[in-house]
């Protein structure tokens, strides 16, 4: 079954030579000079994020946290913003969903069918049973966290059970023989590298959405060596978000972003270009 995501990603990161994914993250308080702090200021301040940026991108990846929380105006802005992406560039929603029954249903016929996301990230720890909804849609793909980027990390996903496997790991081997299909992958931290090389080991071929490289301040090529399969490609979606969003506060922050954007793609082609160690 065709994915349109998988076809989206793959075509934007052969015909621009990119892996950067623009996380559109707006914050109303440090929207820049001159944009309105209101809904219409969102989506034209993500507009001209979008279009100073596209020729640079693989995906955008919104997150309905920032858009839900200007209530039903913020929901209609993202709709816009999808639709302003659909068919041209991948959509990933960035919602980290996990429910279980019915509601993991409607969160899944929410994001894929009603937004029209071609991709959504999930948590996983309420069970495999909560990703079927997710993992079952083939026309369409999802992000599993596996080793997230933030701190907090170490308190679950790190802790080791009996036999010396962590919990993150345990579960990556558990997923891969329920749901053997490609329409799923990892977010995997840049933050974390040793563990994303652990989660390779287990996870070999799936596509990695790897955070953590911008303000975070995340290891890039590391990370970049760490996402290929075994045949060396680089399956690697590579997402920054406030770094580029909000580069400038002045009348220059489109100019800005792209700029950084710029900055970005170019350290992953050199990073690329340079990495000649397999993974182990």
């Amino acid at each position: 079954m065709n994915n349109p995501f998988l076809s989206l990603l793959e075509e934007g990161i052969e015909d621009r030579n990119t892996h950067l994914c623009v996380g559109l993250d707006p914050e109303v308080e440090s929207l820049p000079e001159g944009i309105p702090r209101d809904p219409e200021g969102v989506f034209r301040f993500l507009s001209e994020i979008i279009e100073s940026t596209w020729d640079l991108t693989c995906a955008y990846k919104p997150n309905l946290a920032f858009f839900g929380s200007l209530g039903a105006e913020g929901l209609n802005v993202l709709g816009r913003l999808i639709e302003k992406c659909r068919g041209k560039r991948a959509l990933i929603l960035d919602a980290k969903f996990g429910d279980i029954g019915n509601t993991a249903r409607h969160y899944a016929r929410m994001a894929f069918d009603t937004l029209g996301a071609d991709a959504v990230t999930v948590n996983p720890y309420l069970g495999i049973d909560s990703l079927g909804p997710f993992l079952s849609r083939e026309d369409r793909f999802t992000f599993v966290l596996g080793i997230t980027s933030n701190p907090g990390s170490s308190d679950i996903q790190k802790l080791r059970l009996h036999g010396g496997a962590r919990v993150f790991e345990n579960f990556a081997i558990r997923l891969e023989k329920t749901f053997p299909g490609a329409c799923w992958g990892w977010v995997a931290g840049a933050t974390q590298i040793e563990e994303m090389r652990v989660l390779r080991a287990a996870s070999a071929e799936r596509w990695l959405l790897i955070p953590g490289v911008g303000t975070q301040g995340g290891e890039l090529a590391g990370a970049l060596r760490l996402s290929r399969d075994p045949s060396g490609v680089s399956k690697a979606v590579i997402n920054a978000s406030r770094s580029i969003l909000y580069a400038s506060k002045g009348a220059d922050y489109a100019e800005s972003a792209h700029r950084e954007a710029l900055r970005m793609v170019e350290e992953t082609r050199a990073a690329l270009a340079g990495a000649t160690d397999q993974p182990d």
